[in-house]
């Protein structure tokens, strides 16, 4: 239980981000798959930072009911906290770029 920030940062987080840059990947910034890629990609970071920001309160309800141990929710707030401070950030600002890249070119 206490590695499931990991895996749901992985499965939630990445897996899609890495569809979504593999899918334009090579295509032209000028192209409307830049613009929708850059907006889904910051959507994803939101939604992905939003989500790991609950993830503290299911801790301390699973603490209270006795399922994890201090020893496992401490584990699970480090992962977690790693995904709600890095995942967003990056992925965010890749999907700017891309949105940034649009605008800013020309169609030939």
């Amino acid at each position: 239980m206490e590695d499931f920030p990991l895996i749901f940062g992985v499965v939630m987080g990445v897996a899609p981000a890495f569809l979504i840059l593999t899918l334009v990947k090579g295509h032209e910034p000028w192209r409307l798959t830049s613009l929708l890629a850059g907006v889904i990609l910051i959507m994803e970071a939101t939604l992905v930072l939003g989500m790991m920001s609950e993830f503290s309160s299911i801790f301390s309800f699973l603490k209270d009911r006795g399922t994890m141990t201090e020893e496992m929710i401490e584990h699970a707030q480090r992962n977690n906290s790693l995904w709600t401070i890095m995942f967003p950030a990056i992925v965010g600002a890749i999907g700017a770029n891309y949105v940034t890249a649009w605008f800013q070119s020309k169609k030939p």
